[in-house]
């Protein structure tokens, strides 16, 4: 009999609303989710496909590429990558600058810039 006084039926219809508001927010979380997720995948393959290749470029445009950001993610080959800076202050304070050398159109072994290695010789 409680289901038919008016407190009853006000209790049946907001746990009815609020179980079809609950099963209308997850399908929307699912497609939420299923964005997110396709975003993140292509945003990756995109930054790989962006990677620009040093042996692409002539000696003297990659050091110039180096030199005009400071700190970029060049391709030396299918798969391989590296971090080249252009000085130290693009590195970490625990790190050192190493020259770095790639192949370039022009050259097997170009002098590009550095990459930041960990100083091991702390004390």
């Amino acid at each position: 009999m409680t289901g038919n006084t008016p407190s009853g039926r006000l209790l049946h219809l907001v746990f009815r609303s609020e179980k079809r508001r609950t099963l209308k927010v997850k399908p929307m979380k699912k497609i939420a989710l299923t964005l997110s997720v396709l975003g993140l995948v292509s945003a990756a393959s995109m930054a790989q496909a962006a990677l620009v290749n040093t042996a692409d470029l002539t000696s003297s445009q990659a050091k110039a590429l180096v030199q005009d950001k400071g700190a970029i993610v060049l391709s030396t080959a299918p798969g391989l990558y590296d971090r080249y800076v252009a000085n130290a202050s693009f590195c970490a304070p625990d790190e050192d600058t190493q020259r770095a050398y790639v192949v370039t159109k022009d050259s097997n072994h170009s002098l590009i810039g550095y990459t930041c290695v960990v100083d091991n010789n702390e004390r």
